[in-house]
């Protein structure tokens, strides 16, 4: 009974150990550059449009551990999103928040961003009858 019980402890401990050590893999924050913007709605569909137009960040810091977003919009402002969840799978980390009506978006929005192992981001943003799609680069801080 105890090589047994000797033998599942160990199989635990080394899952443990090779968990924080791919989680120590992970860069802390990440600086993304947006590249591409496509607003989206029903009565035009998509199309591309230039980064001034909805204001849109020329950066993005990505604190992983503090679980936020900070970027400075094409205008010169500042502002910062929380982050409501991670997920990070084998090829990509998946983040997404919640924004609750602002002076700015007085409707509120939702977005999603994904961030390939090699660096290539996409992110979503939705808010009522409009979805902006951003695509662009990351690169660990």
């Amino acid at each position: 009974m105890k090589p047994i019980f000797m033998l599942a402890a160990g199989l635990a401990l080394s899952f443990s150990a090779s968990a924080v050590s791919a989680d120590e893999k992970l860069p802390k924050e990440l600086i993304c550059a947006p590249v591409e913007i496509s607003k989206c709605n029903s009565a035009e569909g998509c199309v591309k449009i230039s980064r001034t137009a909805p204001n849109s960040p020329t950066f993005l810091k990505i604190d992983l551990d503090d679980k936020k977003v900070a970027f400075r919009r094409f205008d010169g402002s500042y502002g910062y999103q929380n982050i409501d969840g991670q997920k990070r799978l084998k090829k990509q980390l998946l983040l997404h928040g919640i924004v609750d009506a602002s002076e700015r978006s007085p409707d509120g929005y939702v977005w999603s961003m994904s961030i390939t192992n090699e660096g290539r981001m996409a992110l979503s943003v939705s808010a009522p009858e409009v979805v902006y799609a951003v695509t662009g680069n990351c690169e660990a801080l």
